[in-house]
């Protein structure tokens, strides 16, 4: 009989080694339990809701059983959060929940499970954290990863919003960052130790959460150390911008592109190509435009790495550690950002990236890169040489495992 102990693991969306970034965290983090426990994991797709069981597939290879919870009909969500006393006091004490808690219920992610004693459970994302009640015995470890602030990211998509004039929105998102503080106050205690993507959201957290035992632990990435090099004829240049489009923060930044910054770098550079790549049904709401080139969801992201030129992450807010910039860096891309785009990051603009704010500035970096291949390619060596030091998804997998367990 093995000594190992039996690990549980909730995520909101399927893991994966590619692709989405919270995908990419679950994946990471998944391959470091797996070296300390016999691991369950626990997809309840609050981020992917139309999910189905191909979303399991790699998480199933390496875990000792895999399980997708399929989100119930919102009234009878509605009945579970009331059918038992754990889960009616929450929602009493903390009612309205955020939008993505109430899709579903303790209740009906217990009876998915089967059981609900563990010696290792680790939450993913703020809130799931009330479906981790059930689970979180005296005897048990017990980690909430909560990637990023969601009350601080609420109250930036806020403001995007009533910068646009949308002013509905905007009130949506503030209440939803009143939910998100609610939750967290009631939900941190219960926790033996918390875990953020980046020092940033780290040192926030315990300012205000004082009693809270707070980690971080970065995103990372696999390195691409042998790639081949690009074919191009000299002439077409690709810029990459690659996100969830229906991420408010995402499709901002590909608005913004799409409708201001490239049309004016096309006037200066008219053989550039804008690339965007991502799921969301956002992503048709944009603008036709000569030179922009809308993917969708792609699989296998390799190819198109190997096809652009230049990763452009114009952001206006964001959380977390950036797996765009991260990702970019392990496929050889030099990056152009702005500040937002790259905080919690520990970059330097001229060393491992570009950063820029404004669309005039954004556009000079970019024209620098495509005028200086010495200096794109010395972002690209350095940008691969900050993931080997600091992002390597090996190095934080055993960190994971070693340190926190």
């Amino acid at each position: 009989m093995s000594s190992r102990p039996d690990g549980l693991l909730i995520v909101p969306i399927g893991p994966a080694p590619t692709g989405n970034g919270l995908a990419m965290r679950a994946a990471n983090t998944l391959q470091g339990l797996i070296r300390v426990c016999n691991l369950t994991t626990l997809v309840v797709p609050l981020a992917d809701p139309a999910a189905d069981n191909s979303c399991l597939s790699w998480a199933a290879e390496r875990s000792a059983r895999c399980l997708l919870v399929r989100l119930p009909e919102p009234m009878v969500a509605a009945r579970g959060w009331i059918a038992g006393p754990t889960a009616r006091a929450l929602i009493t004490a903390l009612q309205p929940l955020p939008q993505r808690s109430r899709l579903i219920d303790p209740v009906t992610v217990a009876e998915a499970l089967g059981r609900t004693t563990f010696d290792l459970v680790w939450t993913m994302r703020l809130y799931l954290a009330p479906h981790a009640q059930p689970y979180l015995h005296p005897t048990t470890r017990t980690i909430l990863d909560i990637d990023e602030d969601d009350a601080a990211m609420s109250r930036a998509i806020a403001r995007l919003h009533r910068e646009r004039g949308e002013t509905e929105l905007a009130a949506r998102q503030e209440a939803e960052a009143d939910a998100y503080d609610r939750l967290a106050g009631d939900c941190l205690s219960g926790f033996d130790q918390i875990v953020t993507a980046s020092d940033i959201e780290s040192a926030a957290l315990r300012r205000r959460f004082l009693t809270a035992v707070v980690t971080t632990v970065p995103n990372a990435v696999e390195l691409r150390p042998n790639l081949k090099p690009r074919d191009h004829d000299g002439q077409r240049i690709a810029l990459l911008f690659l996100g969830n489009m229906d991420y408010v923060p995402n499709f901002d930044a590909a608005r913004r592109l799409v409708e201001s910054l490239f049309p004016a770098l096309r006037r200066a550079l008219p053989t550039a190509e804008l690339h965007l790549v991502g799921r969301g049904e956002a992503i048709t709401q944009l603008p036709v435009q000569p030179g922009v080139h809308i993917h969708g969801f792609i699989a296998d992201l390799q190819p198109i790495y190997q096809q652009m030129d230049i990763a452009v992450v114009p952001l206006r807010v964001g959380g977390g550690s950036r797996l765009k910039i991260l990702e970019a860096f392990a496929n050889g891309l030099p990056v152009v950002a702005t500040a937002a785009a790259a905080e919690g990051l520990a970059l330097r603009s001229g060393e491992q990236l570009l950063l820029a704010n404004s669309d005039d500035a954004l556009i000079s970096a970019i024209l620098r890169l495509v005028t200086n291949a010495d200096l794109a390619a010395q972002l690209v060596a350095n940008g691969q040489r900050f993931i080997a030091e600091h992002h390597d998804a090996a190095a934080i997998a055993q960190q994971i495992g070693d340190e926190l367990l």
